[in-house]
């Protein structure tokens, strides 16, 4: 085979060909390894971005979870706040309509107090008139005792008196 090899006659054109198709592999080649470390440079550089963008998606996909959860807190707090503001609407009704009658109420409830304190007062006048009808029959009565007390005592005194004298011409 080497033998064979040496017999070919190779001219300096072929020779020439040969060694220009030779460097154009021998470029091509670097070419392509320049290339591979191209898209190797840029494939590692993407990867990177890539990862980068990665973790600031997961860092935003827990923002957004947190601010999805806030919205729901936020939904439910003012469903609560609109239940609670029907609530007192309703309650504000019912108050107007209870203020609305409520003098009416009042009214009535003070007429009827106040004829239940006027006859309770006709009542006491009567029975006032009574007790002093009582009192001044107890005067009255009180007056006679001092005056037969009075009596008792001049009439007493003057026994004593005479009693005295009757002892003093009996003694005497």
């Amino acid at each position: 085979m080497v033998r064979e090899a040496c017999e070919i006659a190779v001219t300096d054109s072929q020779l020439a060909d040969y060694a220009r198709e030779w460097e154009e592999g021998q470029k091509l080649e670097r070419e392509r390894v320049e290339e591979l470390e191209g898209l190797r440079n840029a494939n590692a550089h993407l990867a990177s971005r890539v990862k980068a963008l990665e973790d600031r998606t997961q860092q935003q996909d827990g923002e957004h979870v947190a601010l999805a959860g806030e919205l729901v807190r936020g939904k439910v707090e003012v469903d609560g706040l609109l239940d609670e503001n029907e609530g007192l609407k309703m309650k504000m009704l019912e108050l107007e309509r209870l203020v609305e009658c409520q003098p009416r109420e009042v009214e009535e409830r003070l007429r009827e107090e106040m004829e239940r304190i006027m006859g309770r007062n006709v009542e006491v006048q009567g029975q006032n008139r009574g007790l002093r009808e009582e009192v001044e029959e107890v005067e009255r009565e009180l007056v006679e005792c001092k005056m037969g007390l009075a009596q008792a005592q001049a009439d007493r005194d003057d026994f004593r008196q005479r009693m005295a004298a009757v002892q003093a011409l009996v003694n005497g």
